[in-house]
């Protein structure tokens, strides 16, 4: 995290890059009345390592295969451990292949508490493959990354006495966007659903809106225009300053307060720099405004609407550079190849809206 007494509140906006996908449902019947328990039984057996010694190395192949086999095989069976006394569930099964040949089985790890988030919940997304003659075999495992970065961040914040007290829990929610689990984000979107098909309507409108990226309040990319607010990016309230300001050395104070002014300049920069982009592009400043606003109070970070598939919209909510996790809008039911390789989890929320992960 940076540890100015400006504090940047937000990772910085990415964009997934597009490829050509091949429209498709997220979820598919399975192939056999027995497979998404025979796929959760090789799980749970493999699971058995996690806890105690190495998997033995001719026992392997009778787990894994592809990815995941060269991934034990290098380590001579040591499986991916997890913390001790880590508990969890499995929280999802989902075939994801039309022939159903691959099965998800997703793991929820239930961590200990974290200082100004709450309780910590890492989901593991198992690819359970079907061999002919030889049954099921995990191919490969995704979580998503960044969360250790995430878990220090928040205590660091906790303990410091850099941050005024009442811009903790700002930071905190914040930052915190990127720990949140498929439960979460689930109870996220239900508890402001009308409010996300309001924010996905912006984006389908007949003006050349596509693409909107957010710090605090700043618009830090519009369509492919970016801006720089440097420490102007974040609004910090009065009382907050002021709470720094008695803290500190006179000369501190005034390098504090030159400091605010190089800030207010920067924001008054940005905030011209916007409206001539915004008029350039055909765009009212005041529906550019309301969408970030929006996305703001709904956790959303990037949104980006130039996707392969028909009228679809991608609502970035957390997650660092390429690990990123949110919702995805599609009306039309066109949806990304769920793969080891990029969109590595979707999950039906109805009415053409899911929450997604991708690596």
């Amino acid at each position: 995290m940076h540890r100015s007494l400006l504090p940047v509140l937000f990772v910085a906006a990415f964009l997934l890059v597009q490829q050509s996908l091949i429209a498709q449902p997220g979820h598919f019947p399975f192939k056999g009345a027995g497979d998404s328990l025979a796929a959760v039984d090789l799980v749970k057996r493999y699971l058995r390592f996690t806890v105690g010694d190495p998997m033995p190395v001719d026992s392997i192949e009778h787990y894994a295969v592809e990815e995941f086999y060269t991934w034990l095989d290098k380590n001579h069976g040591v499986p991916i451990r997890f913390p001790d006394r880590m508990p969890y569930d499995i929280s999802g099964v989902r075939s994801v292949r039309a022939d159903g040949d691959l099965v998800q089985v997703t793991l929820a790890a239930h961590a200990d508490s974290i200082p100004m988030f709450g309780s910590l919940t890492i989901e593991w997304v198992f690819f359970v493959r079907s061999l002919e003659g030889k049954g099921w075999r995990i191919s490969g495992l995704r979580r998503q990354n960044g969360i250790e970065d995430v878990v220090e961040e928040l205590r660091f914040l906790d303990t410091s006495s850099l941050y005024p007290k009442m811009l903790k829990p700002i930071i905190a929610r914040e930052s915190s966007r990127s720990l949140l689990s498929n439960a979460q984000l689930r109870s996220n979107f239900v508890e402001h659903r009308a409010a996300f098909n309001t924010l996905a309507g912006f984006f389908h409108q007949k003006d050349s809106l596509w693409m909107l990226g957010r710090i605090d309040r700043a618009v830090t990319q519009l369509n492919q225009y970016g801006i720089d607010w440097g420490d102007g990016a974040q609004e910090v309230p009065k009382e907050a300053i002021e709470e720094v300001l008695a803290k500190l050395e006179p000369d501190q104070q005034q390098e504090m307060k030159a400091r605010l002014r190089a800030a207010e300049s920067a924001r008054r920069m940005g905030r011209d720099t916007l409206q001539r982009m915004a008029k350039r592009l055909g765009i009212k400043l005041s529906k550019v405004d309301s969408a970030v606003g929006m996305m703001r109070d709904l956790r959303v970070s990037f949104i980006n609407a130039r996707l392969p598939w028909k009228r679809a919209v991608q609502f970035t909510v957390g997650g660092r550079q390429m690990d990123v996790h949110g919702y995805l809008y599609s009306p039309n039911g066109e949806l990304p190849w769920v793969s080891l390789e990029e969109y590595f989890y979707l999950e039906d929320l109805g009415d053409g809206w899911w929450i997604f992960r991708s690596t």
